[in-house]
């Protein structure tokens, strides 16, 4: 049976979870269904409210069936999305840092956000650096400051696992005798485009973030292709805040 506060949807990244509306955080619904697990020190508005769409993501095979644990303890869903981004010379990690300016005390402003990097491109008869643009759309709805910094903390130590970073060559011809020519190279860094958390507790819904970074050209197929890293992720989200996010499942979207 579906959690009385979450709904399952289909999206563009598959299957999702979203609060009902009227139950998300600030609801009293929401107050009634988590004050004994009201995270503490966290400074709480009772009027926060997503000026979107909201939406969680997770996977699911297991989800709303007896085998789902998350349906008797405090568990957590990341959720990788299967497009390899390259971020250029910006770490990934230091991108998706960024979403610290764009959420807030309860949801976080989806906005595209951008940050500058460089890759290889090309220009006339030149391969070269080139200047680009990530932007990043960041979506959650949790309980206050203090949630924000683990749901933003847990991201960005996802985005730090298995990053894959490769060497291009390239080269400038500067005269009609190669006088002005040289050569140079620019380390790019690899990782999915789509990162997403959610935290459930006893099988109901109580905070997600996610964030979508879009830069072309992009390539599919990445989570499958690093399944392998399951248990490097898990060891990098189980220690914040004292295991806050329970068992740590990871899904691909």
């Amino acid at each position: 049976m579906p959690a009385p506060n979450r709904e399952v949807f289909n999206s563009t990244h598959g299957k999702m979870l979203r609060f009902i509306p009227g139950r998300e955080p600030g609801s009293a619904d929401y107050q009634s269904r988590f004050a004994a697990n009201k995270t503490s020190g966290s400074r709480r508005s009772s009027s926060v409210r997503n000026p979107f769409i909201s939406f969680a993501q997770a996977s699911i095979s297991s989800i709303d069936t007896a085998a789902d644990p998350c349906s008797t303890e405090t568990c957590s869903h990341v959720s990788l999305g299967d497009t390899r981004l390259n971020y250029g010379d910006t770490n990934p990690a230091d991108a998706i840092h960024r979403i610290w300016d764009i959420c807030h005390e309860g949801s976080c402003d989806n906005t595209a956000y951008s940050v500058d990097t460089s890759v290889i491109g090309r220009v006339g008869p030149n391969t070269t650096a080139l200047g680009r643009t990530l932007s990043l759309i960041a979506q959650g709805q949790y309980n206050g400051w203090d949630e924000r910094v683990n749901f933003v903390n847990a991201i960005v130590a996802v985005a730090s696992q298995d990053q894959k970073w490769t060497e291009a060559s390239w080269h400038h011809t500067g005269g009609i005798h190669g006088e002005g020519d040289f050569d140079d190279t620019l380390w790019q860094g690899h990782q999915t485009s789509f990162i997403g958390v959610n935290r459930l507790v006893n099988g109901n819904l109580q905070a997600f973030m996610q964030v979508q970074v879009v830069m072309d050209p992009t390539s599919s197929g990445w989570c499958r292709a690093n399944a392998g890293t399951t248990a490097a992720i898990t060891a990098a989200v189980n220690p914040i805040a004292g295991g806050v996010f329970g068992l740590v499942g990871i899904f691909c979207a």
